[in-house]
């Protein structure tokens, strides 16, 4: 083989490589936060439950599960992209050739992962001054814990958002509408 041509093979090899890593990390990241709703169903009940049966809300009974539900939240983002389920709009991919479908679908992944580096790298510097300054929560009850380590999460997921996009441009996953034929209305 020429020289060009295997430098080309292991380029795209590695490229693949890449991919399959960042989607493997999407997907355990994802099925980890996925698994979150569990114990926020219990918090919820059991604060609940303590409200209105025994007037007595836990200190810890409102914070504790919105760290929860936003760790989820923005962990869950991840495996969203990973398999193309995000909320989009779909009106000209319907109408244009599987070709273009795959262009379309370059160019969101492109503008995605723009929007998430911005995100992640301005969210970044928000957790990293809060971190300083060890802050706490705003809500102002007894139990007013730090949440310099919740706005981290912010960046994180914004960032592996980015990276999944572009895995996604250099090997859709299988169960992405970009390797699915057109179906034809009968």
């Amino acid at each position: 083989m020429p020289l060009l041509l295997k430098d080309y093979c292991r380029r795209k090899m590695m490229l693949k490589i890449f991919a399959e890593k960042i989607s493997n990390l999407s997907r355990n990241i994802g099925n980890i936060a996925a698994l979150l709703i569990l114990p926020l169903i219990i918090l919820i009940v059991y604060a609940t439950s303590k409200r209105y049966f025994f007037d007595s809300m836990p200190s810890w009974g409102y914070e504790v599960p919105i760290f929860i539900y936003g760790i989820f939240f923005l962990m869950g983002g991840i495996l969203c992209q990973l398999k193309g389920k995000h909320v989009n709009v779909d009106i000209l991919p319907k109408y244009v050739s599987p070709k273009w479908q795959r262009r379309l679908s370059v160019i969101s992944n492109v503008m995605i992962a723009i929007a998430c580096f911005t995100v992640a790298y301005y969210a970044s510097k928000w957790a990293y001054e809060s971190t300083l300054i060890n802050e706490r929560s705003v809500h102002q009850t007894d139990f007013n814990p730090t949440v310099w380590w919740f706005k981290w999460f912010v960046p994180v997921s914004f960032l592996l958002i980015a990276l999944q996009s572009i895995a996604n441009i250099i090997l859709p996953p299988p169960d992405s509408d970009d390797l699915k034929p057109l179906k034809e209305d009968k």
